[in-house]
């Protein structure tokens, strides 16, 4: 009997393709497969008998790459079900889950061990090396007395890999490599007591570890959510089982993987956009063969062949950066969800300040919800005090007590931190005489005023110019920037604080790949410092040293276009009021703001996120809003005015019928919050629904006209459960 393979090639087409299969073959592998005029690299998904094409029409595979799967039935399960829900090529997100090194005819390579080992000619030279060559005789008694050495372990010995290669010229030392063994190795280092709370959590969580279960550990800034983390993770490493920990920002992961590294050792992995192609090829084999029994990594790690995952963990689940914003705009959260329940094993969802989601779907008894309401050392959560800056004379943005306070810290020899969430020097330059503002000639939005380099830029296409001298409009040369932003913040901190440390941490400052690794460890010297950036700072740091926290600009989630604009408000408001008090010293919280009486600050001064919570899902169930119902946002985006909102309208003439059936809302088209972008004009149609399948079902309807556009002169996207529907 003929055996047909299904094949999801790397292409941006959205289907899968029929092939003979000529030899045998398990479904998971990579092919070369006749495309066309070309060959290209696709992986079986399925293996059958039937087509729908006659099989002298079919192709024959040319070459099966792998000899094992790359990828397990559930894992291709998880991408077809990632495919049909948003609506994306199957072949695509493979180049998700492959780094590209693999997205080529290439076999996976065995990971080797690089050894560096003394030769017998190097015994019998040592006590022969000159005097003043002390670099080279370090190396040779260091490589005597261990026998061997890995290269990852050079640093540690003191040992330099140019001072190796020069003894290899001489035949000193020898160079070899050793294929890695396949065995997860789990090195546990030194286990801190759990609180009676962690303990229970702990106890609750290890009932759930052999099947299907999802939970939602709420606990306090500061309450030891990674400490139950670690007491879990012991049970399924022992196991011989992997772990998969998502965080928000390639900027968690220093501290985080550090933190693990000294718990579990070697075997903790990293994978995140800031590696290169090498990195994230070795990574990708090493956890693939087993090598690593824990990998911390963003987003896009959810999509990774780990063969012995027992155990997710999404850490600060409420971030918005699990959510892909473009291409596939997939929320990681979500997807998590489901690979654990394909794959069968627990997954836990992490947070001080959870979703108003995450708390619904607990509310409805489909995740189980444990609380650590207490920090874990004792410490108190720290005071807040709301700052009236109503007829106040601000101090570039500060108030004469707010500086005031942060003396006295600085003087205590403390640790400041100080939150303004938007980075440059000032969000507009305009003119004081006319009233000109200087505005990108791509987007429509104001340039930020940028210091270091000096220019203006635009935060939404990088667009820049440099900062004029005169008023383009008038001509006067009364210019100059307006508001402030994380660079202005810095200036005026030196300027009052000569001899403190400032660190400023925003999206310039840690581009770098080892960036945010120094920030941590500059913060570490018993010092005066101030560390002043963006939210950044607000996810998950743990900085035991900073006892005063001040935010400033809050007020502009108060009252948002976005109908989430105030659970991010207040979500960012309890995680960088969090990075306070976490040591020995008791912190406190300034909050400057025009509204100190706004209710939601009634909650917040209290660290009550519960009872925010509740408030704000009562707004949203009286709303008729997300999580009580379901939304899919169609984006639609041209290079001409008003072409991409009357593709919109024509779509939703199309469907509105459909819709009135499915008691589906129809929203708009209207353009978007900014609807010239990059030099595109954007516009965007709503659709809501009280039955996700419903919503799904009339989407599946309308694909193939939307990705039809998408050769025409408009561009159009699908993104189901935006979190930016403006």
């Amino acid at each position: 009997m003929t055996k047909i393979a299904k094949v999801a090639v790397l292409t941006h087409l959205n289907r899968l393709f029929d092939y003979l299969l000529p030899q045998p073959a398990q479904p998971g592998v990579r092919v070369i497969a006749p495309f066309g005029r070309r060959k290209i690299v696709g992986v079986i998904t399925d293996i059958t008998e039937n087509s729908q094409i006659s099989t002298e029409k079919l192709k024959p595979i040319e070459k099966i790459i792998d000899q094992l799967p790359l990828f397990s039935p559930e894992l291709i399960a998880f991408y077809q079900w990632q495919s049909h829900y948003y609506f994306f090529p199957m072949g695509e997100i493979f180049r998700y889950a492959l780094p590209k090194k693999l997205n080529i005819e290439k076999p996976i390579q065995p990971q080797m061990n690089k050894m560096w080992q003394i030769t017998e000619q190097g015994c019998d030279m040592l006590p022969k090396i000159r005097a003043n060559a002390l670099l080279q005789k370090k190396t040779l008694v260091t490589l005597k007395e261990q026998h061997d050495i890995e290269q990852d372990q050079l640093k540690h010995y003191e040992i330099e890999l140019k001072t190796l290669k020069i003894l290899q010229k001489k035949g000193y030392v020898r160079f070899y490599e050793t294929p890695k063994s396949p065995v997860i190795i789990s090195l546990t280092g030194e286990k801190k007591q759990l609180t009676d709370e962690q303990q229970n959590c702990v106890i609750a969580i290890s009932t759930q570890l052999t099947k299907f279960s999802c939970t939602l550990l709420q606990g306090v800034t500061g309450s030891g959510k990674t400490e139950v983390y670690f007491s879990v993770i012991d049970q399924i490493v022992a196991r011989k089982q992997q772990v998969l920990i998502l965080v928000p920002e390639i900027g968690l992961t220093p501290q985080t993987v550090q933190r693990f590294k000294q718990r579990f050792g070697a075997s903790v992995g990293v994978y995140h956009s800031n590696l290169n192609d090498t990195e994230r090829y070795d990574t990708w084999v090493e956890l693939f063969t087993g090598n690593l029994a824990i990998l911390i990594g963003t987003r896009s790690a959810v999509f990774l062949p780990i063969p012995q995952l027992g155990l997710i963990i999404i850490d600060e689940e409420h971030d918005s950066s699990f959510k892909q914003q473009d291409r596939l705009r997939y929320s990681a959260r979500d997807s998590a969800i489901k690979r654990a329940q394909l794959e069968n094993i627990p997954i836990i969802l992490g947070s001080a300040t959870p979703s108003l989601e995450s708390i619904h779907n607990a509310q409805q008894g489909r995740f189980q919800q444990l609380f650590l309401d207490k920090r874990a050392n004792n410490a108190n959560l720290p005071t807040v005090q709301l700052v009236d800056i109503r007829n106040q004379k601000l101090i570039e943005g500060f108030t004469q007590s707010t500086l005031k306070a942060i003396k006295i810290q600085l003087e205590d020899q403390q640790h400041v931190l100080v939150l303004i969430n938007r980075r440059g020097f000032a969000p507009i330059f305009l003119c004081h005489h006319c009233g000109w503002v200087a505005k990108c000639n791509f987007c429509d939005a104001n340039l930020t005023v940028h210091f270091s380099p000096l220019e203006l830029q635009c935060h939404h296409c990088d667009a820049r110019q440099s900062i004029p001298t005169h008023c383009p409009s008038c001509q006067k040369n009364d210019v100059g920037p307006f508001g402030h932003g994380t660079e202005r913040c810095e200036e005026e901190l030196k300027k009052q604080f000569p001899t403190t440390e400032i660190i400023r941490v925003d999206r310039d400052t840690i581009r770098k790949k080892q960036s945010m690794g120094n920030i941590v460890a500059r913060m570490q010297q018993p010092k005066p410092i101030i560390l002043v950036g963006t939210q950044l700072l607000a996810k998950g740091h743990d900085f035991a040293t900073i006892s005063l926290v001040v935010i400033l600009n809050i007020d502009t989630g108060l009252f948002s276009a976005d109908f989430r604009g105030t659970e991010k408000m207040a979500q960012l408001f309890l995680q960088t009021a969090g990075r306070a008090g976490r040591g020995k010293h008791p912190g406190t919280v300034l909050v400057q703001t025009h509204h100190p009486s706004h209710p939601l600050f009634n909650f917040l001064r209290q660290h009550d996120y519960k009872s925010a919570a509740k408030n704000l899902l009562t707004e949203r169930r009286e709303a008729g809003l997300p999580p009580f119902s379901f939304q899919a946002l169609i984006r639609a985006e041209s290079s001409k005015p008003e072409h991409a909102k009357q593709f919109l309208f024509e779509l939703k003439k199309h469907i509105i019928h459909q819709a009135k059936h499915d008691g589906i809302e129809l929203l708009g088209p209207v353009s978007a919050l900014m609807e010239k972008r990059a030099g595109r004009y954007r516009a965007n149609l709503l659709l809501q629904s009280k039955k996700r399948q419903l919503l799904l079902r009339l989407i599946a309807n309308i694909h193939a006209k939307i990705t039809k556009s998408n050769a025409k002169s408009v561009r159009c996207s699908i993104d189901i459960d935006p979190l930016d529907v403006v």
